[in-house]
């Protein structure tokens, strides 16, 4: 395209290829992956701070991928767990060590959780 690549232009590119983004940070040093757990039992966040300071990284969901709604987030490696809403509006915010990550589960609340 002869144009220096930049996130704009990047998240310009796939919405007209039509590729989605199943997640995203709003901060340029945090790394995101997403996987759909077995059985469609939710869904695996990784995320990974690569800054070398403590952040609190907005993460955003593509509604196709995760549909508004309230979750509940599990930290696998703290053991915290939280009920958050998720809309268009709303992004995830966890908190990330430098040079650190996590894996997160997303579940749909059923209303069954603490």
């Amino acid at each position: 395209l002869g144009l220096a690549p930049n996130p704009e232009l990047l998240l310009a590119l796939h919405d007209v290829a039509g590729v989605s983004i199943p997640v995203r940070s709003q901060q340029s040093l945090v790394t995101t992956a997403l996987f759909r757990a077995p059985g469609d039992q939710g869904l695996y966040l990784f995320a990974v701070n690569n800054g070398d300071s403590n952040c609190l990284a907005g993460l955003t969901f593509d509604p196709r991928v995760a549909p508004a709604g309230r979750y509940v987030v599990s930290d696998l490696l703290s053991g915290e767990r939280r009920t958050v809403a998720l809309d268009d509006s709303a992004a995830l915010s966890v908190l990330l060590p430098r040079k650190d990550g996590t894996v997160f589960h997303l579940a749909p609340d059923h209303g069954d959780s603490q």
